[in-house]
């Protein structure tokens, strides 16, 4: 696949071309400016002919001046049939939900995530299309941005107190009956 770049104020264009088609995908990242969080790079792995997108390398900028603890990043896909399809690539970076414990991206910092999964459209229709867009992002400081079209903020929620509240549960078994014991808890299946 060869890639050709081209921006336009916020929003980049990057043409791929399969080494086994003449098809060509068009590749676009979508930042809004008031979002502290800015996609950076989105390098998507077309196969069977650009039929299929089989993985993301995503990469991203915290811009912000406070750590971003979580986010959700949509990538929708348009077919030449005029389908559309969406992959979301999601992290949470304060699983326990408890101030102080988190690895945050911190301001200025890049970080790399790659997608896994794949997409291929049901009627055998070529990949159009790959947008990247931010739906999600939250700082560490509670301020929260992005359309959160997959209601990201309740999900991430949601996860943290179930992760807090098991948390606690083995630390009871730990203190109140050791190490031994929370350790065949833990391997229970």
């Amino acid at each position: 696949m060869k890639p050709y770049l081209s921006t336009l104020g916020n929003l980049a264009l990057l043409f791929c071309f399969t080494a086994d088609s003449a098809a060509a995908q068009a590749v676009r990242m979508k930042n809004e400016p008031n979002t502290p969080l800015q996609i950076e790079s989105f390098i998507p792995e077309f196969q069977e002919s650009g039929k299929r997108i089989s993985g993301t390398l995503l990469a991203v900028r915290n811009t912000g001046k406070v750590p971003c603890v979580a986010f959700a990043v949509y990538i929708r896909l348009k077919f030449t049939d005029g389908k559309v399809s969406r992959i979301t690539i999601a992290e949470d970076r304060a699983a326990l939900g408890i101030k102080g414990e988190t690895s945050g991206i911190a301001p200025g910092e890049h970080i790399t995530n790659t997608g896994q999964g794949g997409v291929t459209s049901p009627s055998g229709a070529s990949i159009e299309s790959a947008e990247a867009y931010i739906d999600y992002v939250e700082m560490e400081d509670g301020t929260v941005f992005g359309p959160d079209e997959g209601k990201f903020r309740t999900r991430f929620s949601m996860l943290r107190a179930t992760r807090q509240h098991e948390r606690k549960r083995l630390e009871k078994i730990y203190r109140e009956k050791g190490f031994n014991e929370l350790l065949k808890e833990i391997q229970r299946p």
